[in-house]
């Protein structure tokens, strides 16, 4: 079963184990439909990798570059009890790197903008994760609201200190 999509989350447990939770984006026969995920693990010692593609085993989260496009081969589950389908070959089609890195490029020349950069990957990670936006801006308001209640109570405190 061959399915391409993006890669959005990932778990390297060292150089014979890596998880992977992939965003389908198109899966042959329409096994699976578009925009579900599927967790996938990568086991170097498994009946269903492929020994021929050894060199491609992902031993480093760089190897599984977030949000990069991914073809993956899978075969069934293992156990009928596990949601993870094992990975017997898999191609990364499109790196968030090489795009990050093409976009900063600075008129042609070798300098890089780090600016621009960051942005792109920051965007990568943002298309699939939008939900960490909102959770970082809700936590930035609540140390807000905790840094001017200090404040207010400090100011207090000192105004008590002059009343007496």
């Amino acid at each position: 079963m061959k399915l391409v999509g993006w890669i959005i989350r990932r778990r390297c447990v060292g150089k014979h184990l890596t998880f992977a939770e992939i965003h389908v984006e198109e899966s042959e026969k329409n096994w699976i439909g578009k925009g579900e995920k599927v967790s996938v693990v990568f086991q170097r010692n498994s009946s269903a990798w492929n020994r021929d593609f050894d060199d491609t085993f992902p031993t480093k989260k760089a190897s599984l570059p977030y949000a990069g496009k991914v073809c993956v081969d899978l075969s069934e589950p293992l156990t009928k009890d596990s949601y993870n389908y094992p990975v017997c070959t898999w191609e990364l089609l499109e790196n968030p790197r090489d795009k990050a890195l093409e976009a900063a490029q600075e008129n042609g020349s070798d300098a890089i903008s780090c600016t621009k950069y960051l942005k792109s990957r920051g965007d990568a990670f943002l298309k699939f994760n939008q939900n960490f936006q909102k959770s970082v801006i809700e936590s930035e308001d609540e140390n807000k609201r905790k840094t001017r209640k200090n404040k207010t109570c400090a100011h207090a405190d000192v105004l008590a200190c002059n009343v007496r």
